[in-house]
């Protein structure tokens, strides 16, 4: 399971969501002090935020493996864009915690992604 996140930082961009994909397909949007949770199969797959605001991250999930990624967002040529930050598992854990699921509306794959219980 991996879980994409966003905390509720004095950004210039908070207002705005901002999409995250996996293996090149859009699995939703984050809104500031929301997450959801992605369930992907075990093996290889990339992941990112906004096209070009970052090289995709490489992961090799192993069965079981739980990640924690936050999103943190910029504005560049007043073009908003995100990226994704690794975080420790037991930091990501606490976080979650005190944010609240994405609305339905923000979510674009209903098959893969899932908002867990706390």
């Amino acid at each position: 399971m991996i879980y994409f996140y966003r905390e509720p930082k004095s950004e210039t961009v908070v207002k705005y969501t901002i999409p995250v994909f996996c293996d090149g397909a859009p699995l939703g949007k984050l809104q500031p002090s929301r997450y959801f949770a992605v369930a992907l199969a075990p093996g290889k797959h990339m992941c990112r935020s906004t096209e070009g605001s970052q090289k995709p991250i490489e992961l090799d999930l192993k069965a079981g493996d739980v990640k924690y990624f936050e999103m943190r967002a910029r504005e560049r040529m007043f073009k908003f864009t995100g990226y994704l930050i690794p975080i420790p598992k037991e930091e990501g854990q606490e976080i979650v915690k005190t944010l609240r699921p994405s609305d339905k509306g923000d979510i674009r794959d209903k098959k893969l992604v899932v908002i867990p219980a706390k």
